[in-house]
């Protein structure tokens, strides 16, 4: 009977819920019919979610900078981070400040710069000796220490030619704060978050942007099964790039290096090999040319065409580096039609971050998501 009923109902286009409560008086059955409405509501509520629900995947070349503006974006939207989530990280700015001095002291010997202080020396011996993973706090006698290295002449020299070796962007504002760092009951500040270097791995975020549901993920390189995952759950990517690097060169590099093995060719071809991908065709790709605050400094005393001779700007001109380097990129994209956005950026810079991503919120809904997601 219930069979026939339901049948012919829906033949008749009677709403499920309406039949149940036209052919049941009992209690019981009309707290069915209520379990019943409410299911409804919420698959028609989940269902209006995920025409809403927008993913952008961050991704990008090791020190790019991609973790920063993921935490920008976190920072803009909950209007700066708590005082706990803040406390978390203090132990991470420590061990940066460690690892920052560490790798001078360890290039010091490499270059074969001498320290002007003879006691310098003896301090760098001590400091190489510090597990750094084991730092939870600064110690007095290692802050003055490092305060001492800091300002020998010979470390300052070394600094000056880090682009010979591995060393932490944050390494100048770290040393220069290192005395509200070492204070007792130091609690980072918003820039001191953005700026601390972890070892991360897949996070996410999500937020209401008044038009849509945006998730946001970084995801882990080592967990390929998880990273394939994300990828092809992707409505969009934002694929993060150094500007600075382009006088760099990563540890594969031969000895002496090759002019063409540098970081900034490795971005390009990664960059390649991600927005051409076929299963990546249709998904338009908004890239992030970083660091240009450090490609601003370093071009003064560091000449680009050393590196890419093919670049016929003035020697020192930031502009036409950056240009350049965009030229660089956008040469690799061979997909027709590719929906491409790309912005210069500075990571560490709140402000001008938060006027790149109300831009990029207003592209991709105009052009992208309007079709997706309304």
């Amino acid at each position: 009977m219930w069979t026939f009923v339901s049948v012919c109902l829906d033949h008749f286009g009677v709403h499920r819920t309406a039949m149940l409560r036209w052919c049941c008086s009992t209690e019981q059955e009309r707290a069915a019919i209520e379990v019943d409405r409410k299911i409804d509501k919420m698959l028609r509520e989940h269902a209006r979610l995920l025409r809403r629900e927008c993913s952008m995947c961050i991704i990008g070349m090791d020190n790019s900078g991609k973790t920063t503006l993921f935490r920008q974006m976190q920072m803009i939207h909950e209007g700066g981070y708590s005082v706990q989530y803040r406390k978390a990280f203090a132990e991470t700015v420590f061990q940066n400040v460690f690892t920052a001095i560490k790798a001078l002291t360890e290039a010091m010997i490499t270059l074969n710069i001498p320290y002007t202080s003879p006691e310098n020396q003896l301090d760098a011996q001590w400091i190489q000796d510090v597990e750094t993973r084991q730092v939870t706090t600064l110690e007095a006698q290692h802050t003055d220490a490092i305060r001492r290295l800091w300002a020998d002449p010979g470390i300052r020299t070394c600094y000056g030619r880090r682009r010979e070796f591995q060393l932490l962007d944050s390494t100048e504002y770290f040393m220069n704060n290192l005395d509200r760092i070492a204070a007792p009951g130091y609690v980072p500040t918003d820039q001191d978050v953005l700026r601390a270097k972890t070892n991360n791995k897949s996070v996410e975020y999500s937020f209401d942007t008044g038009e849509h549901f945006l998730r946001i993920f970084e995801p882990d390189l080592f967990h390929h099964r998880r990273f394939r995952h994300i990828m092809m759950e992707a409505n969009f990517f934002i694929f993060v790039a150094s500007l600075s690097e382009y006088d760099q060169f990563g540890p594969w590099s031969s000895n002496p290096p090759d002019p063409f093995e540098h970081l900034v060719r490795e971005g390009a071809q990664c960059f390649c090999s991600c927005v051409n991908n076929r299963c990546f065709r249709h998904i338009p790709f908004i890239l992030f040319l970083n660091k240009m605050d450090i490609l601003a400094e370093k071009i003064q005393t560091s000449d680009l065409q050393i590196y890419f001779p093919e670049f016929t700007g003035k020697k020192g001109d930031a502009e036409a580096a950056m240009d350049f380097i965009r030229g660089l990129y956008l040469s690799r994209v061979h997909v027709e039609s590719k929906q491409l956005y790309v912005h210069f950026t500075c990571a560490i810079d709140t402000e001008s971050i938060r006027q790149v991503f109300n831009d990029i919120k207003g592209n991709i809904h105009n052009k992208y998501l309007k079709n997706c997601l309304l």
